[in-house]
This record gives structure tokens, sequence and C-alpha cells, in this order.
């Protein structure tokens, strides 16, 4: 049952448990025992990467990503993302080849005129 399952993971996350948040984050973030709430999945997931948990700095960036519960926001996903690629989080290292930020570097010739392309040198 996951609403009673629910019940205990909250109590978990409420107390700072990392992994606990993340999978509180999770429950809301699909519906799963609870009332599907992107923002209050966005709530948990930063929860858990602001104390460096590297699932939750994913979770997270992928918040940033998609616009799920804020707002959608590709540098700040990204940002999350290193982090957590920072402790060889597997699922951010794939992530960041997906979503770069477009390049600020003015000369580069892999950006196209309108910014839909992004570059992986300066980036």
């Amino acid at each position: 049952d996951l609403a009673a399952a629910g019940i205990w993971i909250r109590r978990a996350a409420e107390q700072g448990y990392a992994q606990a948040q993340v999978n509180f984050g999770t429950m809301y973030q699909n519906g799963d025992g609870v009332v599907r709430k992107l923002m209050k999945a966005a709530e948990w997931y930063s929860k858990a990467a602001e104390q460096g948990y590297a699932d939750g700095q994913f979770y997270f960036g992928q918040c940033y990503q998609m616009g799920y519960g804020v707002a959608k926001n590709l540098p700040e996903a990204v940002k999350w993302f290193r982090k957590a690629a920072d402790q060889g989080q597997v699922e951010a290292r794939n992530a960041l080849r997906s979503a770069r930020p477009p390049c600020s570097f003015s000369g580069c010739p892999f950006l196209s005129a309108d910014g839909s392309q992004f570059c992986a040198l300066h980036g």
C-alpha cells in the first residue's frame, strides 16, 4: 500500500534523510500514494540536493530541465546535473550531454544564429 508506505517515507524525509526525501519527491512527481504535485516533488528533491545527495541533485536538475514544479531553466538544470555528475551519478552525466546551455563565447563556430545549437567546448 503506497499510501501507508508514504507515511513512513515522509517521516524519514522530515527527519532529513536524503534518500527518503528523494523517494517522497518521486511519490509526488508520479502521484504514487499521494496526489500528484510537481511543486512538492521539486521541494523534496531540493532538500536532498542541498544536502549534497547526488540523486537529489539529479532529480532537482530534471525539475529545472522539464519545468516540473519550478520555472524551466536550463542553466540551473545543468548546474545541478554537474553537481551530481561530479559525484559519479551516471544519469546526470548522460543528462549533461543533452542539456547544454547556449555558448556564451560570441565567436563560437558551433553556435547557430538562433541559439539552437549548443556548444560542447565552451558551454
